[in-house]
C-alpha cells in the first residue's frame, strides 16, 4: 500500500493525546447489545450520524439499524460507544465476540457487518478519531478475555481508518496488516497523471460499448436510462429489481437478495429509508421499453457509494450492466467535487475500465488484552503465515 499503513508491529512508547479539547479522562466507553438500545441511545446515534454523515453511508444509524434488525443476532452484536461525560456520542463500533480468529482458537472482537455492507469505516466524528480509538481499544483491553480486534474493509484514504494505525503506533500496540486491495472509484481532484486507468484503456472500452449499443438498438429498440423520481415511493422499483436479479445466475445459485429473507429485508429497508432521506439513487436502463439493467447507489455530502446492480441475462451479449454503469459514471463525472466508491469486487471486470481511479482498502488485526494475550496473537499470526506457505507449496 502507498498510504503509510504498515504491517510492522510497532514497539514505540505510548503517548497521551488530546483532541478538540477533550482528554481521555473526559471520555467513557460502554458496550450495549443492539437488542437493548433505548430511545435515548437511538437519538444519540442519529445525532452522531447527522454530524459525521459524509464518511460512510453504510455506518449511518438508519442503514446499520436495518442491517442489525435483519441479522437475527441482535442479542450477540454490541455497539461499543465512546461518549463524552455529558453523554454525547463521539463514535460507535458494531462488534461481535467470536471464539476463533479464522481457524485459530483465540477470542476475537470482530468489526461486524451485514452481507451487503461494502465499507466498514466506523461512524466517528473525525476530530475525535485519536481519542475514540484510544478509548475503544482500552475498553477492549479491560474486557480481559480477548486477544484481537479484527477489521475488514477499511479505507486507506479515510482519516478515521488511518488513525487506527497511527494510534497503535503511538501506543506501541501491535497492529498487523493482513490484506490490502483496491476497487474501482472516482476520486475528486485526482490529476490525469495520477489516474490508475489510462485514457487509452477507457477509450477502447467506450468504443466497444458504442458498438454494442448500436447493435442493441438495431435489434431491440431505443435505449433509455431513467432515474427514479425524487419523492416517489420506490416499492415498485424494488420489486422489479428483485425479480430481475432472481432471474439470473444469482437466482440459480440461491444468492439473489430475494432468496434470503434477511438480505431482502435489508435491501428494502435501505432503499426505502435512503429514498425518504434523499440519499438513494435508482436507475433503470431499458431497450425498446424493456428493463435490461437496474442499479442503485447512495450519495451523502460529497461521497457516493455504489450499492446493488442486476441485469437481464437474455441481453448478456450486449453487456447491459456495463452500458448502464457507463451512464452512471458520466453522471458522476459531471459533478467535479464528488468522490465515488463503486463498492465493486476488487477483481470486477465490469467496472475495471469504466472508472479512472482505484480506492485502496485493507484488512487488519489489532492486539488487545494483557501482554500474554498479545503474545498469543503474535504466535497465532506466525503459525497462520507458516500454514499459508505450506498450502502454497502444496499447490505447486
Amino acid at each position: 500500500m502507498n498510504t503509510a499503513i504498515s504491517n510492522l508491529v510497532w514497539e514505540t512508547a505510548a503517548t497521551t493525546r488530546e483532541a478538540a479539547g477533550l482528554a481521555l479522562s473526559d471520555l467513557r466507553a460502554f458496550s450495549r447489545p443492539y437488542a437493548e438500545l433505548d430511545a435515548n441511545d437511538r437519538e444519540c446515534w442519529a445525532e452522531l450520524t447527522r454530524q459525521a454523515a459524509s464518511t460512510n453511508i453504510f455506518a449511518h444509524d438508519w442503514f446499520m439499524d436495518a442491517a442489525l434488525a435483519s441479522s437475527g443476532r441482535g442479542e450477540e452484536i454490541e455497539l461499543l460507544v465512546v461518549a463524552s461525560e455529558e453523554g454525547r456520542w463521539l463514535g460507535v463500533l458494531p462488534i461481535v465476540s467470536e471464539r476463533k480468529f479464522g481457524r485459530w482458537p483465540i477470542r476475537t472482537f470482530n468489526l461486524w457487518s451485514a452481507t451487503n455492507q461494502f465499507l466498514l469505516t466506523p461512524l466517528v466524528l473525525p476530530q475525535f478519531a485519536d481519542t475514540f480509538w484510544q478509548t475503544a481499544l482500552l475498553h477492549m483491553d479491560r474486557r480481559g478475555d480477548h486477544s484481537a480486534f479484527y477489521c475488514r474493509l477499511l479505507a486507506a484514504n479515510d482519516a478515521v481508518d488511518r488513525t487506527l494505525a497511527d494510534v497503535c503506533g503511538g501506543e506501541g500496540r501491535p497492529f498487523y496488516l493482513l490484506n490490502s486491495y483496491d476497487r474501482a472509484a472516482r476520486l475528486a481532484g485526482a490529476a490525469d497523471s495520477g489516474r490508475q486507468v489510462s485514457r487509452k484503456s477507457r477509450r477502447k472500452l467506450e468504443s466497444r460499448l458504442r458498438n454494442l449499443s448500436k447493435r442493441l438498438v438495431e435489434q431491440h429498440g431505443e435505449l433509455d436510462m431513467s432515474l427514479h423520481p425524487d419523492g416517489q415511493a420506490p416499492d415498485d422499483w424494488i420489486d422489479a429489481f428483485l425479480a430481475l436479479e432472481r432471474t439470473g445466475w444469482k437466482g440459480r445459485a440461491g444468492s439473489a437478495l430475494a432468496c434470503d429473507g434477511d438480505t431482502e429485508a435489508l435491501f428494502r429497508a435501505a432503499i426505502r429509508t435512503g429514498s425518504e432521506m434523499g440519499l438513494a439513487n435508482l436507475a433503470t436502463l431499458k431497450a425498446g421499453g424493456r428493463p435490461i439493467a437496474m442499479t442503485s447507489w447512495f450519495v451523502t455530502g460529497q461521497q457516493g457509494f455504489g450499492f446493488k446492480m442486476a441485469y437481464d441475462e437474455a441481453f448478456a451479449e450486449f453487456a447491459p450492466g456495463q452500458l448502464l454503469m457507463q451512464r452512471i459514471a458520466a453522471l458522476v463525472e459531471s459533478q467535479p467535487e464528488l468522490d465515488f466508491d463503486t463498492c465493486s469486487a476488487p477483481d470486477s471486470q465490469n467496472t475495471k475500465y469504466l472508472w479512472p481511479d482505484r480506492r485502496e482498502l485493507f484488512d487488519c488485526v489489532v492486539a488487545v488484552g494483557s501482554p500474554a494475550r498479545r503474545l498469543q496473537l503474535r504466535m497465532v499470526l506466525a503459525l497462520r503465515a507458516v500454514w499459508r506457505r505450506i498450502r502454497e507449496a502444496r499447490r505447486r
